[in-house]
């Protein structure tokens, strides 16, 4: 038999259109990946909760609220993109935690997968390869 297991992270691309819409850190999600690509997979200790509309799957948890944790002066608006693409692999890790097995292959899709450090990211952390549909 053949099985999938589904879930979704809700809030990936709101979490970029709200840096670039309210905060006004880039005029494109292009741009934006760019500003967190400069920091060559540095952080600079700024980790980004996007739970704009609570946590989803696997927290369920609608009264949790978005925070940005670690600011210094040092860090940067690129710091604070690195963050939230770092959100969106670390939301996909507690996803795949939640699974009683641990698939050795992800497949994604969506707007986000163009970003080949985001993909690299989710790959790392969750020691899993990434795949993304080739275009056809």
């Amino acid at each position: 038999p053949i099985y999938a297991l589904e879930g979704a992270v809700a809030v990936a691309g709101t979490a970029m259109q709200w840096l670039r819409d309210n905060l006004q850190l880039a005029t494109s999600a292009t741009k934006l990946a760019h500003l967190a690509q400069s920091t060559q997979g540095d952080n600079g200790g700024v980790y980004f909760v996007p739970a704009f509309n609570g946590l989803f799957a696997p927290h369920w948890d609608a009264s949790a609220r978005g925070s940005i944790y670690g600011l210094t002066s040092y860090a940067t608006k690129a710091h604070l993109c690195r963050a939230a693409l770092e959100a969106v692999a670390f939301q996909l890790d507690d996803l795949l935690s939640s699974f009683d097995i641990r698939p050795k292959l992800l497949k994604v899709d969506g707007g986000m997968t163009v970003n080949a450090d985001l993909l690299q990211f989710c790959a790392d952390i969750m020691q899993i390869t990434v795949m993304k549909p080739k275009k056809s």
